[in-house]
């Protein structure tokens, strides 16, 4: 039975929840949402951002930008489902929700979906939807985006929506379409036939885009009242439920509340009562005896409760049992395919023996996709049991050679990618015919994902890096994160492929993938330094890329200073280890990370090394002056003036190294200048700091250098006195 008003199968609209008195108050929703802390649940994330979102104070808008656009994944996916959920549709959240929409996480991908199904006059966000829904994604990720189109009702988003239903060959694609017609026109009576859907459009397509939309409008708006008319109380209780009797009502009593609708004697309020189960489970727990009674509903008479049940327990690990126990005996191709989406991040072995059941010709074509992306998903559990992993590898081949035909390509690619999660190197040969030209794209990108999957994959290094330079960018991402996968570090010439793809690639995920890869193997002990070196000395163009690989080698030649059994060979590390921080703290100071504290730091470590071996008096000197350099820098002025001192200390009466004290009296000096000549409204303070810190050294500075500070002072003070005297 439909429910009154249209809702894609499995869409979750979380509503704004109104907290109750007897809650406890709760921390700043903004700095949890900033705070990457992995200990933070999704759950805590997403009432945080309901939280704030829910008022839509317009001076909470730049705030919102920035977390969609900066802040931790997990409250950027919250944040978007808030948004989804609020009605919220500022234009300036449209930018930051399509980089979300063009990502790569499904649940991401669903929440700006939603959110951006609000812009409903806005062309751009239209064309962006369109592009997306009729890309050569995985269906998972198309999936919400297509039924986002249904909340248009401009000609392109229907001629999209008819375009997917007839020539897409994925069963889900077509029903996504189909969904989003209904819910565009509110004609039910046409269901999901392709032929009776391109027969209106047909009737249509002729009229201005203007006479179009006034159609749509019309006719949804007589089709809605219809249906409400006749649901009328249907509607009126989940309204009730979902804004007053459950959001609203206080937390003892929410149970009570969602207990009674999914007992309903009402299908459609059965499934609701379902949908809620799912939605406080993840927002903030679901309420006591709910989940119990959600686990009844899976045998429920209605396909449509089942599946909504399905999709609640999703959010409960320990249902996994029953949610197996009703694939086992389930019959409807719908609710299969929810309960194998639910089950399939659980990495149940009784369900993935089931799922391997499915993968054959005998269940629709739908189905077997989402068995077989299922099993994916539970790889690494077949990995650990050798004997139901050879039975997956068997099943799977076959279903390989099922699709070896026109108008498979979707299933032939899941396929594609479950055998690369099996990890076998027997899968060699078959990966490497899958990767020829003559293949599908998403067939070829995740053969390429099973090449470098592979346990000697490092031994197929030409085969799979040759793909870097492939004109598609999906082949050369997918080249990109299965050079990752290897075991360890590829070789040198490897490492420098992707440093090309990194700088040059025209796709941003391409560049960002080789760094990211390249950024593991610096932290990878298998890589070797001269590989690390050749890496920091490559990423010259971006300083704080170098720093980190950099500091990755200056702790591995730590390690060797002190670990490695020939003397020559610690010395030689050791000396290294101290150009390393210079080369560190250089980096550190420049205007590009201008990180002065940390760079004194790194310079004080290579100056210990050469103090303690004899270092060049030109050396000892430089890293002198970058030391009180940086200090000054970071406004440190105690500490300057404490490295000033203790280096006219050690050296002030050296022949040879005496420099050093006029050095550190320069920089004092030019640092004076700097805050004297500043229009800071802090310099004056600050200039007062380091002189009183400088009048504290012991030894003191040079004569000369502290005239020079004295004269400084007593022109700053007196210029300082004059600009602070009221006008007359």
């Amino acid at each position: 039975m439909a429910s009154p008003s249209p809702r894609p199968a499995g869409a979750q609209t979380l509503p704004t929840p109104t907290p109750s008195t007897d809650e406890s108050p709760v921390q700043d929703p903004v700095k949890l949402l900033q705070n990457d802390d992995p200990g933070i649940s999704q759950n805590s994330r997403d009432v945080a951002a309901l939280r704030l979102i829910s008022g839509k104070d317009p001076s909470a808008i730049a705030t919102v930008v920035d977390l969609l656009t900066n802040a931790p994944p997990a409250s950027r996916l919250a944040v978007a489902r808030a948004l989804g959920s609020a009605a919220w549709p500022d234009p300036d959240f449209i930018d930051p929700l399509t980089t979300l929409l063009r990502g790569r996480d499904q649940a991401s991908v669903t929440a700006a979906a939603q959110a951006l199904g609000q812009y409903q006059d806005n062309g751009d966000v239209l064309e962006q939807l369109i592009g997306q829904a009729k890309s050569d994604r995985p269906a998972d990720i198309r999936l919400p985006v297509i039924r986002a189109l249904g909340a248009f009702s401009q000609k392109p988003a229907a001629q999209a929506l008819i375009d997917l239903q007839q020539h897409d060959e994925n069963d889900q694609i077509e029903a996504a379409a189909g969904d989003g017609l209904i819910e565009m026109t509110g004609l039910e009576n046409l269901d999901h036939d392709p032929q009776r859907w391109a027969q209106w459009f047909d009737r249509n397509k002729g009229l201005s885009d203007a006479d179009f939309r006034n159609a749509i409008i019309s006719g949804r708006g007589e089709a809605f009242e219809a249906r409400l008319a006749q649901h009328k109380s249907f509607q009126n209780a989940a309204d009730d439920l979902l804004r007053n009797d459950f959001w609203r009502a206080a937390a003892s009593d929410r149970a009570a509340i969602l207990l009674s609708y999914l007992q309903s004697p009402a299908p459609e309020i059965r499934a609701l009562g379902a949908d809620l189960v799912y939605l406080s489970a993840t927002a903030n727990g679901a309420p006591p005896g709910t989940i119990q009674q959600t686990r009844l509903l899976l045998s429920d008479p209605s396909p449509e409760v089942r599946a909504a049940a399905a999709a609640a327990l999703s959010a409960d690990f320990d249902s996994a049992a029953n949610l197996a126990a009703q694939l086992a005996r389930e019959q409807d191709d719908v609710v299969l395919v929810r309960l194998i989406n639910s089950l399939a991040p659980f990495s149940n072995l009784r369900a993935i023996d089931l799922m391997l059941n499915l993968v054959g010709s005998g269940a629709s074509r739908s189905v077997r996709i989402a068995a077989v992306n299922g099993i994916r998903q539970g790889g690494d559990v077949l990995n650990g049991n050798p004997a139901t992993k050879s039975r997956a590898i068997d099943l799977l081949k076959s279903a390989l050679r099922d699709t070896d035909v026109p108008g498979q390509p979707k299933l032939r690619e899941a396929v594609a990618g479950a055998l690369a999660a099996m990890r076998d190197d027997s899968l060699f040969d078959i990966f490497r015919q899958l990767v020829a030209p003559s293949e599908p794209l998403g067939v070829r990108a995740n053969a390429l994902i099973g090449l470098g999957s592979l346990p000697s994959s490092s031994t197929h290094a030409v085969e799979i890096a040759r793909n870097l330079d492939d004109d598609e960018y999906q082949m050369r991402l997918a080249t990109v994160e299965a050079m990752g996968l290897a075991p360890k570090p590829m070789a040198l010439p490897f490492i420098s492929k992707l440093m090309d793809r990194m700088n040059q690639d025209g796709n941003d995920q391409v560049r960002a993938e080789a760094w990211n890869v390249l950024k593991n193997w610096a932290q990878s002990p298998a890589i070797s330094e001269s590989s690390l070196a050749a890496l920091a000395d490559g990423l010259g163009h971006d300083p704080s890329k170098e720093v980190f690989v950099r500091e990755k080698l200056r702790d591995r030649l730590g390690q060797d200073a002190q670990n490695d059994p020939d003397d020559a060979k610690r010395r030689s590390a050791a000396q290294d280890r101290a150009s390393q921080a210079q080369d560190i703290g250089d980096l550190l100071m420049g205007p590009a990370l201008n990180r002065p504290a940390q760079a004194a730091d790194q310079y004080r470590s290579a100056l210990e090394y050469w103090k303690a071996n004899n270092g060049a008096v030109d050396v000892i000197n430089r890293l002198c002056g970058n030391v009180e350099r940086s200090l000054l820098a970071g406004n440190r002025w105690e500490d300057a003036a404490d490295f000033a001192a203790g280096t006219i200390k050690d050296w002030g009466n050296d022949p040879n190294l005496k420099v050093t004290s006029q050095t550190v009296a320069r920089e004092l000096v030019a640092a004076a200048g700097s805050l004297a000549e500043s229009n800071d409204p802090n310099a004056y303070g600050n200039a007062m700091e380091l002189f009183d810190a400088v009048n504290k050294m012991d030894p003191r500075l040079p004569a000369d250098y502290l005239d020079q500070l004295t004269l400084k002072r007593a022109a700053l003070e007196a210029r300082h006195a004059t600009s602070s005297k009221p006008s007359p």
